[in-house]
């Protein structure tokens, strides 16, 4: 059976998700905490659905946006103590310059960008959908 479908819809529902905690903390001056709590959500969210569903496609995302998103780490360092052209709130979880939800962020942006479009490209080599 061809998962695609199910993952598809999985993936476009937990944007959502995403997109839905991100306004309602801006609506409400949530604040960095807010954001963790909702990144973490929703990483455990993924984490969860690939673990249930054994789904090796969004696990062989979500590993190199995982990696991806540790890495960012360093380059958003340089960016505040050599450039400073970042610049993050005082007073929330940090990991060396870093917010600690942005590895986590970075992780589910890779993995649902990169679900949707191996999708799309796999759907356009048949003859059915028109791309």
């Amino acid at each position: 059976m061809n998962d695609d479908p199910l993952r598809i819809r999985f993936i476009l529902v937990a944007m959502g998700l995403v997109v839905a905690s991100n306004v309602t903390g801006a609506l409400t001056h949530a604040g960095p905490r807010f954001a963790l709590a909702s990144t973490m959500f929703t990483f455990a969210v993924m984490v969860g659905w690939t673990a249930w569903r054994r789904d090796p496609v969004l696990a062989r995302w979500l590993l190199p946006g995982f990696i991806a998103g540790w890495l960012e780490i360093l380059t958003d360092a340089w960016l505040v103590r050599y450039t400073a052209s970042l610049l993050y709130p005082p007073d929330e979880p940090m990991v060396l310059d870093s917010p600690l939800y942005m590895p986590f962020a970075w992780t589910l942006v890779l993995a649902q960008l990169g679900v949707l479009g191996a999708g799309w490209r796999s759907a356009c080599r048949w003859p059915r959908p028109r791309c």
